[in-house]
């Protein structure tokens, strides 16, 4: 049970530029709100944030509706990543000189910056791009080029880490980068709990990219994208052929990346993350443990205490009663 938690673990401000996208800081935000607190009490112990505004003027979304300022541009010691939110391309030209001053002046402080949607735009007309390539959403890559020929972009990523700069194309990309940095700063089970409340059906899904079950981070790309089809697929989990069959490579293929990754099999990889999340929910719901062994993919009661005493050699009725206590 958590009495204190004296300074938040993660703390973001946000600049919103005008006629910024919502979706990019909704989601964002939302992931913040649901790993900061124990519960649903939105309590800021774990994250917290700060939409940033020098004269407290609200920002307008670009449907039109305002986000009010929580407050001034903050001191660098007070922030752990400053987040810009670009605007629609017809008001890049306009985007205020001291937004750029700000940006330049937190990036020598060494904090490290987010571009969501043409936030990218924003950080590299500021000079702050240099040397490092952008992830865009693919209705941006043109005018990126055209605007800045000497920089490099990239249209098929759903965020990129580049040298401490960070830039995700906006909508629900936001939402995999913002579970990943709540993951490095809080927990595996914060980030966990951020997927949990937010999930959405595999059809609505889509190619959204969230690693929040498990935070070994893979560099290649084919990996990344099969952790990402088992964490959607939980719990109904694929035979390791048919993964590798959908990533376009062979199973042996398969086989020898998540070795040289993770120096594990894909196939016991993903039981890992199976349990691990049959164990967060053991720890943060009320649900019985025939239903979270059948959300965590098994077919019945007996072969998930089984791979689970094998794995945290406990059962899970005695890890519940022992955390409840």
């Amino acid at each position: 049970m958590i009495t204190s938690h004296e300074k938040p673990d993660l703390h973001v401000g946000f600049i919103l530029c005008d006629e910024f996208p919502l979706l990019s800081l909704s989601g964002f935000i939302e992931a913040l709100r649901h790993a900061a607190d124990i519960g649903d009490t939105s309590r800021k112990l774990f994250c917290s944030w700060s939409i940033m505004e020098e004269n407290l003027k609200p920002g307008l979304s670009s449907c039109g509706i305002p986000v009010p300022a929580t407050s001034r541009l903050l001191p660098s010691e007070q922030l752990d990543y400053v987040a810009v939110v670009g605007p629609l391309l017809r008001n890049i030209d306009h985007v205020p000189r001291a937004i750029h001053d700000y940006l330049r002046k937190m990036h020598d402080h060494r904090i490290p910056l987010i571009g969501l949607c043409t936030g990218s735009f924003v950080l590299a007309d500021a000079g702050i791009m240099a040397n490092r390539t952008a992830s865009l959403h693919p209705y941006h890559v043109q005018d990126f080029r055209s605007r800045h020929p000497n920089l490099r972009c990239l249209q098929d990523r759903d965020y990129l880490e580049d040298k401490g700069i960070f830039t995700a194309p906006g909508g629900v990309s936001a939402i995999g980068l913002a579970t990943d940095l709540i993951a490095r700063h809080c927990s595996d089970a914060q980030a966990a709990k951020a997927v949990f409340q937010m999930t959405m059906s595999h059809q609505q899904a889509g190619t959204m990219r969230i690693d929040a079950l498990d935070r070994k981070r893979a560099g290649d790309y084919r990996v990344r994208k099969a952790v990402s089809y088992m964490e959607r697929n939980i719990g109904t989990p694929d035979k390791v052929s048919g993964l590798a069959t959908r990533l376009g490579i062979s199973e042996r293929q398969l086989e020898r990346l998540f070795r040289s990754e993770f120096g594990i099999s894909p196939k016991v990889y993903w039981m890992d993350l199976r349990l691990n999340f049959g164990r967060w929910q053991l720890l943060h719901t009320s649900k019985s443990v025939t239903q979270i062994a059948y959300e965590a993919g098994f077919n019945d009661c007996a072969h998930f205490i089984h791979h689970f005493r094998k794995k945290f050699e406990q059962t899970p009725g005695i890890l519940r009663s022992a955390n409840n206590n």
